[in-house]
Formats: C-alpha cells, structure tokens, sequence
C-alpha cells in the first residue's frame, strides 16, 4: 500500500507547485507549496472522488504553502490526483451555532 504521494498543484489549469500528503497511522501529514499565483485568498482543494478542502494557503517568502496534519478518516481513501487551488468562494457558507 502506498504511504505517500506526490501531486501537482493547479492554478486556472496551469500548473504551480507541488503538494506531498504521507500517511502516518491514523493521520496523513499534508505540504503545499506554490507560486504566489493570486493576491486573494484561495484555498487548496485535493481532487478525489469528491474534492476536499484542505484549507487557506498562507504567504510565506514569495509563495503560498499549506502545512498541516488531518485525520485520516476527514480523507477518502485514494488514489488522489492532483490539488487545485482556487478562491472557493461561491462555495464559502457562513458558520452558524452554538
């Protein structure tokens, strides 16, 4: 079973950097590093059966990265193909309770 995963990150189509996800026991650990394609917000999304978001690219040094562990179980099961970095906001719902 493979362990860890390289994959292409996606800005409108081009390509932009490189995202690594390693499965360690019950959590994957998750690497996102791109160009700095945007000023906006974007968010980077693995591609799957059904794309997850993996959260808010943040400006570091000229780039854009993504460092963080999630639970193995927040994620399908693979093959993953590729993370797509994009503004996310006609899908962004405001948080509600309590």
């Amino acid at each position: 079973m493979q362990n860890e995963w390289t994959l292409p990150m996606q800005y409108g189509g081009s390509p932009c950097g490189t995202a690594m996800l390693r499965r360690e026991g019950l959590y994957y650990q998750v690497e996102c590093i791109c160009d700095l394609v945007t000023e906006s917000v974007v968010r980077a999304y693995l591609e799957c059966a059904k794309p997850v978001c993996l959260g808010v690219l943040i400006p570091d040094g000229g780039r854009l990265c993504l460092r963080l562990r999630i639970p193995a179980s927040q994620l399908p099961d693979p093959p993953f193909s590729a993370v797509t970095v994009a503004s996310g906001e006609s899908e962004w719902v405001p948080w509600s309770g309590m």
